[in-house]
């Protein structure tokens, strides 16, 4: 999807606005981040040790680190899971496959590490962020069956395995408790009320 000259110039606007604003905030970032590391003193108000005796010499004491790890672990204990819920009835085998698939996602492509720097950069500077993106070409790039499998075995939760057809690659085989199908692939709805009709 491409966007028109009035979109991009809109887009544009936008972008620049923000980048301005956030301009605004770097001083003021840069400030928080050399307290949480310990430079502050240093950095803000110039307090230099050279030249004092040695019974003189101030002990360093970072209480902003201390403070701001234990509030990052309070936020975010044990990698904690996520719950999607519908809105509407019909919408809760949807609501519950991707409930599956975000677990499933967060756990796969390692995200606590990045969560919790960016819970660390929201208790310092007020905002953090976490960059989620995607690389797909819509209608023209189907996901390969190597890619699906895994994402699928794990919403079957053991109650079936899924596997490229032996016989045909452009099918599913299905194996369950002393059965075997083979099947067109399903989307995600379909696939869980293929599940739950089992």
């Amino acid at each position: 999807m491409s966007l028109s000259g009035d979109q991009h110039n809109t887009w544009m606007t936008r972008f620049q606005a923000a980048e301005a604003h956030q301009q605004t905030q770097h001083t003021r970032w840069r400030e928080a981040h050399s307290m949480v590391e310990g430079e502050w003193f240093n950095k803000q108000v110039g307090i230099s040790q050279a030249g004092l005796a040695d019974d003189q010499q101030p002990t360093p004491v970072n209480y902003a680190t201390a403070y701001t790890n234990t509030v990052v672990a309070a936020i975010y204990a044990r990698n904690p899971y996520w719950f999607v819920d519908a809105r509407h009835g019909k919408f809760l085998p949807f609501a519950k496959s991707l409930e599956l698939v975000v677990n499933y996602l967060k756990h796969e492509l390692n995200t606590k590490q990045e969560i919790k720097r960016s819970v660390k950069d929201a208790i310092i500077n007020g905002i953090g962020w976490n960059e989620v993106g995607y690389t797909a070409q819509f209608d023209t790039l189907e996901p390969s069956a190597q890619d699906v499998e895994p994402l699928i075995n794990r919403l079957a939760n053991g109650r079936v395995t899924v596997s490229t057809d032996p016989n045909d690659p452009t099918l599913w085989q299905v194996d369950g408790d002393g059965w075997t199908e083979a099947h067109e692939p399903m989307t995600g709805a379909e696939w869980w009320t293929f599940l739950t009709a089992r």
